[in-house]
Order: structure tokens, then sequence, then C-alpha cells
């Protein structure tokens, strides 16, 4: 018998005897029927909130046009709201946006940080019992396959069927590649519906094929994760001494990677790297605004430098004689500076969560969990990468924004006439369109997350490898 046909055979033996397990199929047709149900469930929320955040962005959008006729840079303090659209994909994996906030208020001088987080208004049970597919793959798939290769080589010893493999020219290596097909494939019969509801449900969803390719990019990542995870059982079953050991290893590990580790590497990185609370983050942020120049003091030693500056260039003595509004120059420089000062607050923030995300990926080399959660958010567009993006695209959106209004009241005539922009103006500038960021991006930022995977599961295949070798 060749090699390819000892491995099959081994293969077919293993997914065979799997299948045939009654506890198996009944384990496989809960995980299948909680898999559904989140499934369902994120679809649902997924529409209210699209809903509500469509809503909510054209009554803001409705107030902001629906304004008399006012100054402009008045109209600037009015502000607007612009809100997040949600990606698809945030159905399977809700990540960090119940957390970071979906709203962000523009107004003159100074940016907001996000408002509007969903967690805030959830119950502690309610936060803790929050029923995901994420958590379904990234917990209780893993717990599956541990339940049910654990036993791939204890029992085998325990009945001592191994010599007899041994003494029959199987070689470890193909005994321990056998036995991973073999679970893998058992482990096909409830991916392999699992992913077409999956497909199914987010197309239904999303109206269209919209986020399929990171559906596809986030089971990738999965796979290989499991890959990992039946390595690493049939190593520790080799090891093993009984079937027991194996059992106490498989879960003493499951409860380590999956729920005490990214607790401590949680808290270990607010407390290495802590977020001070929104009301001092902007206390500071409006301290600092205060030592800047001023637009609205004319009368400012900065404001009457500004004017002089501008009377030179247009030529004339007076502020009357401007055709311009001194104002709006004066409110253009007032948020040219106070660009800066913004920039630097909000780039201290933004190095912060920086910093608890990259030891998150130094800690995800040992603790392979973290890995998985860290690619299925980043796929899913609920990581603090797609937070920072819509962040800065509607801080540039703020600025272009107060730019036109300003300009407007800079070009609406001398500074000894007031100015009021027309009822019509609002409705001409342009409504905020966030684009995320394409998939090919987000596989690029998340590349590390699927390095370390894979290098995690080569390692633990290898290792079972290395662990049937010792049996013989």
């Amino acid at each position: 018998m060749n090699l390819s046909n000892k491995l099959l055979q081994i293969a077919r033996h293993e997914g065979l005897a799997l299948a045939r397990d009654g506890r198996f199929r009944w384990a496989c047709a809960v995980v299948f029927v909680l898999l559904g149900l989140s499934l369902a469930l994120g679809a649902q929320q997924y529409r209210e909130r699209e809903r509500e955040r469509a809503v909510a962005a054209e009554i803001s959008r409705q107030q902001w046009e629906a304004q008399p006729s006012r100054n402009p840079h008045g109209a600037a303090h009015f502000g607007i709201y612009v809100l997040r659209p949600f990606q698809p994909t945030s159905l399977l994996e809700p990540g960090l946006q119940r957390f970071l906030g979906e709203a962000a208020f523009l107004e003159a001088h100074r940016q907001n940080p996000t408002r509007y987080r969903p967690v805030e208004d959830a119950t502690a049970v309610a936060r803790m019992a929050e029923l995901t597919t994420a958590a379904i793959l990234q917990h209780f798939l893993p717990l599956l396959i541990f339940l049910f290769a654990f036993t791939a080589f204890a029992s085998e010893r325990e009945r001592g069927t191994l010599r007899m493999l041994a003494s029959s020219g199987v070689a470890p290596s193909t005994l321990a590649i056998g036995k991973a097909l073999g679970v893998a494939a058992a482990l096909a019969l409830l991916l392999i519906p699992a992913i077409l509801l999956g497909s199914a449900v987010l197309g239904l969803a999303a109206a269209g094929s919209a986020g399929l390719g990171r559906f596809l990019g986030m089971l990738t990542g999965f796979l290989v994760f499991y890959g990992g995870l039946i390595g690493l059982a049939l190593a520790i079953s080799a090891w093993s001494r009984s079937s027991r050991v194996a059992l106490l290893a498989v879960l003493g590990f499951w409860v380590a990677n999956g729920f005490l580790v990214p607790v401590l590497v949680s808290d270990l990185a607010e407390r290495l790297y802590p977020v001070m609370s929104t009301q001092d983050f902007l206390d500071q942020l409006d301290a600092d605004l205060a030592k800047g120049f001023d637009g609205h003091n004319l009368q400012s030693p900065e404001a009457l430098e500004l004017t002089q500056r501008t009377l030179e260039e247009y030529g004339v003595n007076t502020v009357e004689a401007l055709p311009i509004n001194i104002a709006g120059v004066a409110f253009l420089e007032s948020e040219q500076q106070s660009q800066t000062i913004v920039d630097r607050h909000f780039g201290e923030l933004a190095e912060i969560y920086q910093r608890q995300d990259r030891l998150t990926r130094i800690a995800a080399l040992v603790a392979p969990f973290l890995a998985v959660r860290s690619w299925s958010m980043g796929l899913a567009g609920t990581d603090i990468f797609h937070h920072l993006h819509f962040v800065a695209a509607s801080e540039d959106y703020r600025r272009d924004f107060n730019r036109r209004l300003n300009e407007d009241l800079r070009d609406g005539g001398p500074s000894g006439q007031s100015y009021s922009a027309p009822e019509e103006f609002w409705a001409e500038l342009p409504q905020f369109n966030y684009s995320p960021p394409i998939t090919r991006q987000v596989l690029s930022q998340n590349q590390w997350h699927f390095a370390v995977l894979s290098l995690w599961s080569i390692c633990a295949i290898t290792a079972a490898i290395v662990a049937a070798h010792r049996l013989t």
C-alpha cells in the first residue's frame, strides 16, 4: 500500500469514527443551531442599526439645511452630525465598534471624540451574554475540536492498537497527518453548511455581495486557526500518559487562551497605556485651544497683526475699505492654527490605541486566540484601524466644511457690513460620504495576524508529527 493510500485510509477511518459518534453529531447540531441563531440575530441588528444610522444622518442633514439665513460662522457652531456606516461583516463580529462610538459631532474650532457607544446603554449581563457568530467560531468550535480530537492517540495507546499500526509499516508522520485530515473532514460536515448559511445571510442582509470578500478572508483565517487547533490536540494526545491527562491539558489551554489571556492582556494594555476619560481629554483640548489664536476677538494682538497684514495685502488703510470681511479672515486663521493643536491631542490618543494594539499583536505570538480575534475584527471592519480611519475621514470633512463656511463669510462683503448666508447656501455644502478601507488595504493591515496564525498552525502540526514519532 503506497503512502497516499495509507494516508487516505487513516483519514477515512478517523473521520468516519467521529462522524458516527452520536455525541459528535449532537455537538455539531448544537453548534450549527447556535451559528444559525447568531447569524439571524446579527443580521437583524445590522439592518436595524443601519436603518437607524441612515435615518439619523438624514435628520441631521435636514436640520442643517433648514437653518434660516445667518452668519456662516454661527452655522459652523451650530454643527452637524456624521455617522459611520456599518460593514455588512460587522453582523458576524461586532468587535470594538460598541465601545468606540458611531457618530461624530462636527463644529467650529475643535474636533470631538466619537459619541453614542451602544455598550454604555447595555446592562452588565447583556454585555457578557451576547451571542455572536464570531464568539461561536472563536470559542465553541475550538472546544468542539478539542473534545473530539484529544483521544486520537491517547485512546489508541490505551487500547493497545498503536503498536499494531506501527508494526503494519505506518510511519508516525503519516499517522499524524492522516488523523488530522480525518478530524478536519469530520469538522467539514459542520463548516461547509455553516459557510453556505453565513454567505446567504450576509448576502440577504447586505442586499448583494457587499462584504463577501471580507467574509471569505475571515473564514480563511479561521480555517488556518482550526488547523493549528487540530495539530495541538493531536500533539497533546500523543504526549499525554492517558486520555484524562490529555482532556485536562486541552481544556486548560482552551480556558487560558480563550478567556484568561485576552482579559489579562487587555488589563495590562490599559495599565501600561491608559486612556483618559472623555471629559478629561476635552478639558485638556479646550485648555490648549484657549491659549491659541481666537478668531472671535479681533482686538487681540494676534488679530491686530493679522488685520495689519491683510490691510497691506490689499493696499488700504482701514478695515472698512477692505473688499472682504476681516472676520472671515480671522476665523480661517483661527481654524488653521487650531488644527495643529487638535492634531497633537488626537494624535496622542491614536498613539495610545495603537500601542495597546501592538501589545496585543506581540501577545498573539503565544496566544493564537488573540490573533484570530484580531483577524476577525479586522476583516469585519470593527477594529481600531477602521475606527481611526473613520475619525480621520470625519475630521477632514469637518475642516473642509468649516473652510467653506469661513470663506463664504470672508467673501460676503466689506467688514463694515453685516453678512448672512442665504438659506439655499446650506444645501450647497457637500454631504459626508464615507468610503471605508478597501479589502486589499484591510488584508495588508492585518497580515501580521494571519502570519501569526499560519506560523502557529505550522508549529502545532509539526509538534503533532514529532509527538507521533515519540510513540513508536
